[in-house]
């Protein structure tokens, strides 16, 4: 009778720890210091697989690229395969725009010129959709983030300067740096930045390079700002804080987002900038443990 009321609890223990709702937190999450950048095991892409009872998240740390040829499109090609995941999270794409019709139309332009132009988000959906598998995006909305920008003391000149500054290394890896030089492709794209983020300020190609050089002290060069000139992880300048102000909300988003996923799902592939693996890897193995698997 004692041996079979203690099966009986290991059973009843095991049932609960399965149906564990997995919850964050958010004090984990950190700024991505350079420090632990250091401890990656490689450079990006790269993955690392972590795994609790029969839950599996597989998270792609990928880097920002374009193309078919590209190490992160192949990475991600390669682990759809062998990881068939039941779902897949996407940065890049917010999730109120996942299921709409013009990103599947943006999609079938990617396709023509194999992703020239277009980065690891749309591959990631693309290869979602030949593969049949349900996808989702990960982002925080952009006006949720220009509330919280403009409630940390923010103003909206920085917002819709910021928002249009990061985009540069994106331009310039699909050749298309001429959006910031060319005033009347500039204006376009801000009154698109500016739909998305709910605002309507007048912001000129003049305007920009003013915003950038009071809040920098240097002149803007398109053809050689890079990520690092705004990343959370690099000094402490003014364009530097307000990127690990907007970090801390989308990770957190991120981090619910995951949660919420391997809640409902056995496995869960993630499709994200490694930036974000470093400041929520104490989260993930929190919730899941170490990684029982990594590599490129």
């Amino acid at each position: 009778m004692r041996a079979c009321c203690i099966i009986i609890g290991v059973i009843l223990l095991m049932s609960c720890a399965a149906s564990k709702a997995f919850r964050v937190k958010p004090s984990l999450i950190n700024d991505g210091s350079q420090e632990r950048y250091s401890r990656e095991p490689f450079r990006q892409p790269y993955f690392s697989r972590f795994q609790n009872g029969g839950k599996q998240l597989l998270f792609i740390a990928t880097e920002h690229e374009v193309g078919l040829s590209s190490d992160t499109f192949r990475l991600i090609q390669r682990q759809v395969s062998t990881f068939r995941p039941q779902i897949i999270l996407v940065e890049g794409i917010a999730e109120t725009d996942a299921q709409n019709f013009q990103l599947i139309d943006r999609i079938i332009d990617c396709r023509k010129d194999c992703f020239q132009r277009c980065g690891e988000d749309m591959f990631a959906v693309s290869v979602a959709l030949l593969s049949d598998i349900p996808y989702a995006g990960i982002e925080v909305s952009d006006v949720e983030v220009k509330k919280a920008l403009l409630a940390s003391g923010f103003s909206e000149t920085d917002i819709i300067g910021f928002y249009v500054l990061r985009e540069i290394p994106y331009y310039r890896r699909s050749g298309e740096t001429v959006v910031y030089k060319d005033e009347k492709a500039f204006l376009h794209h801000v009154k698109v930045r500016q739909e998305r983020l709910k605002m309507d300020i007048a912001f000129d190609l003049d305007a920009f390079r003013r915003w950038y050089l009071k809040r920098t002290g240097r002149k803007l060069v398109v053809d050689t700002f890079d990520h690092n000139d705004i990343s959370p992880s690099h000094s402490s300048g003014f364009l530097h804080a307000m990127s690990r102000t907007i970090g801390r909300i989308r990770d957190r988003h991120i981090a619910d987002t995951i949660a919420a996923a391997l809640n409902a799902h056995d496995r869960v592939m993630v499709v994200c900038g490694q930036g974000h693996l470093v400041t929520l890897r104490p989260v993930l193995e929190d919730m899941l443990g170490k990684p029982i698997a990594k590599g490129k």
